[in-house]
């Protein structure tokens, strides 16, 4: 269980969320390139985890609910917040003058499970790899 001292807010809950994706990312071999990104030339928006493995760029959206009643987190990743992610990972790719091969947008859908206000009972991490992907 974790504790937190306090009572928890969204935006703890979603932290956490990224948190433990970007650890669980680097303990099956990612290189972590960033974390937070946030694009605001013309194109504006934010990657929240961007790694690498075996040569392929990885974006990931996380997506940490603590309930499902507005539905699972994978099913807020519609096909206009994906071409979002693709516009931002191809200004990423400029802004750090890189290149790869294969890039992959994945979600990270972050499931926790709160005891009390400021405790966690559970986290679980499911990975949707390769939702979309490109050359």
């Amino acid at each position: 269980m974790i504790h937190f001292g306090r009572p928890l807010t969204r935006l703890d809950i979603g932290r956490l969320g990224e948190a433990i994706t970007a650890r669980h990312l680097s303990e099956h071999g990612h290189i972590i390139l960033a974390r937070n990104w946030f694009a605001r030339g013309e194109i504006r928006g934010e990657l929240d985890i961007v790694s690498t493995t075996q040569g392929v760029l990885h974006v990931t959206e996380v997506k940490t609910r603590t309930s499902h009643h507005y539905g699972t987190p994978p099913e807020a990743v519609t096909p206009r917040k994906l071409d979002a992610l693709a516009r931002l990972t191809t200004s990423w790719l400029r802004s750090q003058n890189e290149s790869f091969s294969d890039i992959a947008i994945d979600v990270a859908s972050v499931d926790v499970r709160i005891a009390a206000p400021s405790h966690i009972a559970s986290v679980r991490v499911l990975m949707l790899e390769g939702v979309t992907s490109w050359r």
